[in-house]
């Protein structure tokens, strides 16, 4: 009995390992987007219309083969950036958002992906919590943390009145920041 557990534990193993390799999902993404996945995949209902691109062009079609583009699922409010037909960026808007919320979600994502690199910008005088969270609502100020992994990361960021949780495939986001830059 001892060895046929051994042994369904070894098949286990080696055979999720072996799936694991040809998957090209670095990380699920709430619970249903795959950052680096195939876009084909992604959960889209054509029968929606939903906005496209940064300027708000109307997407009434999942993307099609070969287009780079970002679509827009507003009922989760996230904003899913594509390039070469695969998901590059997924990013998660929030709204009304405070210090505790941030703290909060910042602790949770700490623990699970380690210290975050701080990219927050406050004005000088900003010291205490409570003048931060003052000058992002008045614009003046942002908080912004990045978790780096090995092949993505994760950004927290608060501006304004709203906060959003980002997940970024670094090559493929990098490729496509590097197309838009040479269409300008």
């Amino acid at each position: 009995m001892k060895s046929i557990f051994i042994l369904i534990s070894f098949l286990f193993v080696f055979s999720g390992n072996a799936y694991a390799d040809d998957d090209p999902c670095l990380k699920k993404v709430f619970l249903k987007f795959c950052l680096g996945g195939p876009s084909k995949e992604l959960p889209v209902d054509p029968a929606l219309e939903l906005p496209r691109g940064l300027f708000g062009v109307i997407l009434d079609s999942p993307p099609a083969k070969d287009e780079d583009d970002t679509i827009y699922f507003p009922k989760e409010n996230v904003l899913v950036i594509i390039f070469d037909n695969k998901v590059a960026f997924v990013n998660k808007g929030f709204s009304d958002y405070s210090w505790l919320k941030y703290l909060r979600l910042k602790n949770k994502l700490s623990t699970r992906y380690g210290d975050p690199e701080d990219f927050s910008s406050f004005p000088s005088y900003a010291k205490r919590l409570s003048i931060k969270e003052t000058t992002i609502h008045l614009g003046k100020g942002e908080a912004v943390h990045r978790w780096q992994q090995k092949e993505w990361a994760v950004i927290l960021a608060w501006r304004g009145k709203s906060a959003s949780l980002s997940y970024q495939h670094d090559s493929l986001f990098k490729k496509y920041t590097a197309s838009k830059d040479d269409g300008l």
